[in-house]
């Protein structure tokens, strides 16, 4: 016999949030289309707060990221669940809610690496060479800085050793930049398939479900 999910019930603003808290880790059951869509609107109103607050200097913008980033764990678990709840609620899309997990989870990888490199180019290139060869020198690196050679090299002769050469060639460094910007175009358009199949997710009619038999007396 073909299991039937419950039916998902309509609520209101608040009463979505607190189900989405209280079923973070119950992706078995079902979730309606207010649900669901409240649920978005409390994620977006979030957001647009703290940028608010950041952009009329409430915050500063380490504090902008750390709210943000706290935020978006707590609801990492519900907005999760909610997805699978709303798959189950629908008649065919029940699949679709590991396609969109599948693509945000690369999507967000991708963008890290470009993020982590790019924070990292910025920081050699803004080091004067004197920090480049104090870097180096505190570093465990293979280069044998006791040998004579390497204590009659400048200092900018020292980083150069050790820096990578895109620090200081102009078209490696283009020729890297343009891939990092390759895979972040790729990573946006990941991310915005998965908005795309948030939305027909959402928009989804519920699943038909047989009327009960009305008892006769």
């Amino acid at each position: 016999m073909t299991y039937i999910p419950p039916v998902a019930e309509s609520v209101n603003f608040f009463r979505a949030i607190r189900h989405g808290f209280e079923r973070s880790f119950k992706p078995q059951g079902t979730a309606s289309k207010s649900e669901f869509w409240y649920w978005m609107l409390f994620y977006v109103s979030v957001n647009i707060v703290l940028l608010l607050m950041r952009y009329a200097e409430f915050i500063s913008t380490k504090q902008f990221y750390v709210l943000t980033l706290i935020f978006t764990i707590a609801i990492l678990a519900p907005t999760i669940s909610l997805w699978f709840r709303r798959g189950n609620d629908t008649k065919s899309l029940s699949k679709l809610p590991g396609l969109i997990l599948t693509l945000s989870v690369i999507s967000f990888l991708l963008q890290s690496i470009v993020i982590g490199t790019s924070l990292n180019d910025a920081r050699i290139e803004n080091m004067t060479p004197a920090e480049r060869c104090a870097n180096v020198s505190n570093s465990a690196g293979s280069m044998p800085q006791t040998a004579a050679w390497y204590n009659n090299l400048t200092p900018k002769e020292k980083c150069l050793a050790e820096v990578p050469e895109y620090v200081y060639n102009p078209e490696i460094r283009e020729t890297k930049q343009s891939r990092l910007n390759l895979v972040l175009t790729f990573s946006n358009i990941l991310n915005l398939a998965s908005t795309a199949l948030i939305f027909i997710l959402g928009s989804a009619n519920s699943m038909s479900r047989p009327v009960p038999a009305k008892k006769h007396n």
